[in-house]
């Protein structure tokens, strides 16, 4: 939620009155869309879910059912199936839904020339996304047949769905949470895997959006448990998923535990191949972080010749240099056994490491002044906006050179990419841009910072102090050019250059 949101939630719990001047028009012109989308998005899960169950659904239904879902683990999570490209749009029409309401849920989109409304999942088999309180917030769905689209499509991200903060089955998750002792959750990748396990009877289960896990995320998982099993694909796109995953996981403050699944398989084939006994196998076998990583490192070297021993234990000192005295310890007689080598030069690999890595400390931003600390403030905002799609945001007003900092112009250089090549930005890329997660989750909480009424006008606020920023480093240097100009052409062009400068403005 947001701050207001909030408030107003902990006030009707409380059965208090808000002051009357606390919602501006603006907040309450966002609040009434963000409800007109849910109430959008449950009528037309209720339109999917009855289609599913009619003659226009019977092959979608029949292919759910070959899946080996059951009809009620259909009706449970509430699938439906959208039937063609117009039915919805006439559906929701009658109903009393506005074209602008549904572009913005992301339900339907319009042809540009004829302005006809058309289903954005048509002929796919539909699954809701439903939040922690119940609200319907979007839609996953998955073509039938292979016909060249997409084979997953998720809907695109609106003021009331964000798939970098959303967790499949977290609503489901909660009401277990909640009637149950349910101390660890078990992470898989997709949909399907979430509710074939959920029907075998291991309802402790999530799912991210179809895409790399993100901080948000994990933070989510946090509130509920302090244990998660990871539990990705055995394939090697899987195990890469799973690698970045760990860090976040951790860095969230949870115990992390990874399972690992037959090659090429993923949880519901194991389900349907080998039964849920051998999944709770699985679980009970799953192997702590560091035991993990040490035999993902142990694989990829051969310990049958003094140069794979040599090159193991490298790489498993940079493993253990990030653990404690005591765990360092515990882990290095692993690494000892399993190399041959002495327990003590694994512990000086080890410290050898940290102390490399305490010598050459990490490149420190240029010092905080209050200017300093307003621009990347600034900075920061201006990219979470970039990255939200923000409709104030306006891409040609922002230059490059409003941002120093190497995260933020990573950030920058890729939602752009992104734009020239006609692809949607995702939030859970950024992390794979620059090593400094810390900046990165900066940037992608600054817009939650700020209460949604205000967002457009800090928005300018930013931009006009970045302009000003770099309208004042630039006048610097025009103006040294120009005390050391020789020739009057030079000097007329740079005076030009100034006057110009000057004579600008932000937007």
């Amino acid at each position: 939620m947001t701050y207001p949101e909030a408030v107003e939630w902990l006030a009707e719990r409380a059965n208090l009155k808000l002051p009357e001047d606390f919602e501006s028009a603006e907040y309450k012109e966002i609040k009434q869309l963000k409800e007109k989308i849910h109430n959008a998005n449950k009528e037309a899960a209720k339109f999917y879910f009855q289609t599913l169950f009619s003659p226009a659904g019977a092959e979608a239904l029949q292919y759910l059912l070959k899946r080996g879902l059951t009809e009620q683990t259909i009706k449970t999570f509430g699938m439906g199936f959208s039937p063609n490209s117009w039915s919805l749009p006439q559906y929701m029409e009658k109903k009393g839904y506005d074209k602008s309401t549904l572009k913005k849920a992301g339900l339907c989109g319009y042809d540009d020339d004829s302005g006809k409304a058309y289903d954005f999942f048509s002929g796919r088999v539909m699954v809701p996304i439903i939040d922690s309180f119940g609200n319907v917030i979007g839609f996953g769905g998955r073509v039938l047949k292979d016909t060249g689209f997409a084979k997953y499509k998720n809907t695109l991200a609106n003021p009331v769905f964000d798939k970098s903060r959303s967790l499949f089955n977290i609503n489901l998750f909660k009401k277990l949470k909640q009637s149950e002792t349910v101390q660890s959750a078990i992470l898989v990748e997709g949909y399907m895997d979430t509710i074939s396990l959920y029907q075998a009877g291991i309802k402790n289960v999530v799912a991210p959006m179809g895409t790399s896990l993100t901080l948000d995320q994990c933070r989510m998982l946090k509130r509920y448990v302090d244990l998660v099993f990871v539990c990705f694909d055995g394939d090697s796109a899987g195990q890469a998923a799973t690698m970045r995953s760990l860090e976040l996981l951790k860095s969230s403050g949870l115990e992390v535990k990874v399972m690992e699944l037959p090659d090429k398989m993923d949880p519901d084939d194991v389900i349907k191949k080998k039964g849920t006994e051998v999944f709770e196998a699985l679980i009970t076998k799953a192997l702590p972080l560091i035991d993990y990583k040490l035999k993902k490192t142990e694989g990829g070297h051969s310990l049958s010749s003094a140069d794979g021993r040599q090159k193991y234990v490298k790489a498993a000192a940079e493993v253990l240099s990030k653990l404690d005295a005591v765990e360092r310890e515990v882990y290095a007689r692993t690494v000892s056994e399993k190399s041959g080598i002495a327990i003590a030069t694994v512990l000086s690999e080890a410290a050898g490491v940290t102390d490399d890595a305490l010598s050459q400390p990490p490149k420190a931003r240029p010092k905080e002044t209050k200017t300093r600390k307003g621009s990347i403030n600034a900075a920061r905002y201006v990219l979470s906006a970039l990255m939200n799609m923000k409709g104030y945001v306006k891409l040609q007003y922002i230059k490059p050179d409003f941002f120093d900092d190497e995260a933020h112009q990573a950030v920058y250089g890729y939602f752009v990419e992104c734009v020239n090549n006609r692809i949607q930005p995702k939030i859970s890329d950024l992390f794979d841009l620059t090593e400094d997660r810390e900046e990165i989750n900066e940037i992608i909480e600054a817009v939650d910072k700020v209460a949604p009424e205000k967002q457009a006008e800090y928005y300018l606020q930013c931009i006009t102090f970045l302009f000003n920023d770099y309208k004042k480093e630039l006048t610097h240097e025009l103006m040294k050019r120009l005390s050391q100009a020789k020739s009057q052409k030079e000097i007329s062009e740079l005076k030009e250059k100034i006057k110009e400068l000057t004579n600008s403005q932000p937007i």
